[in-house]
């Protein structure tokens, strides 16, 4: 989608490459990094290791970053990421910034600077160890998520046979999803295998 000119100019008016200049630039440099490309809603960095970008979403007006190692760099992570591998999943820190005029553009952007000042220490040296922890660990949310999608239909099916003691349909759905069944599930399968016959 092309921006027109006057979304343009009025993103510009917004500040929020000069305010990526003024208050991320700095600490990307200091790391290495050089500003690459800057536009009004995305600003570019790289490091011999790391490429990211800064954006500012054109619909949303979200404001997040994208990071990821320079031999590697289709498996991009975000802010979320990289605070979950600093902190752990159950962290309390604010991932999820919206900007729409000059003042938020440039609190929003300072917030992402001392986060990244504060926990992407690790991730800014390209540290190869942390990035495949963080390549595993989006493997296994996106593998969960998919078996949840797949999966999820087929565990309430079996739940409702479950409260209406249908032992064979039970025994038929949870045989479907075996390697993904939980301990309870387990019990409930060989206690349907079981009765399956004897109903």
């Amino acid at each position: 989608m092309e921006l027109q000119p006057h979304e343009i100019d009025r993103r510009e008016c917004l500040g929020f490459s000069d305010a990526v200049t003024t208050y991320i630039a700095p600490l990307l440099e200091a790391c290495g990094f050089e500003c690459v490309q800057a536009t009004p809603y995305e600003v570019k960095f790289q490091s011999p290791n790391v490429t990211m970008a800064i954006f500012h979403d054109r619909l949303s007006y979200q404001i997040d970053l994208g990071y990821a190692r320079r031999e590697d760099s289709s498996i991009p992570f975000d802010l979320a990421t990289m605070l979950d591998e600093a902190l752990g999943s159950d962290h309390k820190e604010q991932t999820f910034f919206q900007a729409s005029n000059q003042d938020a553009v440039i609190w929003v952007i300072k917030e992402i600077a001392a986060l990244l000042k504060k926990y992407g220490g690790k991730m800014l040296s390209g540290d190869v160890t942390m990035f495949q922890r963080t390549r595993d660990a989006a493997r296994r949310r996106s593998h969960a998520y998919t078996m949840e999608l797949v999966n999820g239909p087929v565990r309430k099916a079996a739940e409702i046979a479950w409260r209406s003691r249908d032992y064979s349909k039970v025994k038929q759905l949870y045989e479907r999803i075996l390697d993904d069944l939980t301990l309870v599930e387990k019990e409930r399968l060989k206690y349907a295998q079981s009765h399956a016959t004897n109903v």
